[in-house]
This record gives structure tokens, sequence and C-alpha cells, in this order.
């Protein structure tokens, strides 16, 4: 990560393939690995890898920013199949992020709000705006107690959608709600 972050990026690349076999259980490394597989450009070894993290959790479940991660290394990737398993692996997301409801962890909160932002830019990107208004507005609504900069963020993803909609009045509304959430 410090080498990737540093412009090493070839040396991290290196460094990411030799460990990632020692770490490949642990969320936030494999997170990471796939992060700096997917900046060298290897799309397929990042989805090895996210394949090898999935079969290596001994809990059998992954984290939502991994899951994040590996839909993003997915949508990146080549083949017809790609969108479909991105969606997919942000379905998975969104629900384990849901699923984590009763938990005050802020960090677990951030990442479930940060799966359906994740889930709504997808969805925008593919010309689904009305799914990836729903994704936002969940997002903002259910994490604005509990990970107020998170759901700020996703008022401000929303009121950019808006704003491209032509929609300047809601924009302004809802640039002002991501502001009151978290000034």
């Amino acid at each position: 990560s410090w080498l990737a972050r540093t412009g090493r990026d070839a040396r991290a690349y290196e460094a990411v393939k030799e460990s990632f076999e020692a770490f490949a259980e642990d969320a936030r490394a494999a997170s990471t690995c796939v992060s700096v597989v997917l900046r060298a450009g290897d799309v397929d070894g990042a989805r090895a890898m996210m394949r090898a993290h999935r079969t290596s959790c001994v809990s059998g479940r992954v984290s939502i920013v991994t899951l994040c991660a590996w839909a993003r290394a997915e949508e990146l990737g080549r083949g017809a199949d790609r969108d479909a398993a991105a969606r997919a692996l942000l379905r998975e997301a969104t629900r384990a992020a849901d699923d984590d409801d009763t938990c005050d962890d802020v960090r677990l909160a951030n990442a479930g709000c940060e799966a359906w932002i994740a889930s709504g830019k997808f969805e925008l990107a593919h010309g689904r705006v009305d799914k990836a208004q729903k994704c936002y507005k969940h997002a903002m609504e259910k994490y604005r107690t509990r990970a107020p900069a998170s759901a700020s963020i996703a008022a401000h993803a929303w009121a950019g959608l808006e704003a491209r909609k032509k929609d300047a009045t809601r924009a302004r509304e809802l640039f002002a709600l991501a502001v009151e959430i978290c000034p």
C-alpha cells in the first residue's frame, strides 16, 4: 500500500503478488492487494485474488469493502458476464450491509453506506438512473445517523445525478442536505 501511494507501482505490484498468499483470508489485505493489482492493470490477477480470498475466508463471509473492490475488478474485466458478475457482487455487498444493521461499528456502517454508493454509481454508469437514485436514497437515509460522512457523500452523489438531469432545484436541496448531514 505504501509503495503504491508513493508512486512505486511496479514494486508494489511485485510485493503484493509475493505476499498475498500469506494474508489471503484478511479482508483489508485482500482489498489493498486487489487495488494495487488493478492499478497495475492486471484485471485477471485481481479477479483471481478475489476468488482465492473468498475460498480462504474461514467465516465464509467476504467483507463489504472487499466485495466492492472485487465488483470493480469484474467491471473492468473482459467478457460478456463482467457486468452481471459486478452487479451480483454489489448486491451481495449491499445485502451484507443491511444484515449488519444492528452493529454500532462506524467502520462497518461506513462500508455499508459506501457499498450502496458504489451500487448507485454502477447503476448510473449503465444508464439505470432510477435504480441509482434508489441506491443513493437508501444509503443516505439508512446511514444518516450511523455514518454521517458517508451518508453525506451519498447525498452529494444523488445531487450530482439530479444536476445532470437538469433538476437544479432538487440538486440544490440535496447539496444542502449533504452539508447538513455532515458539516
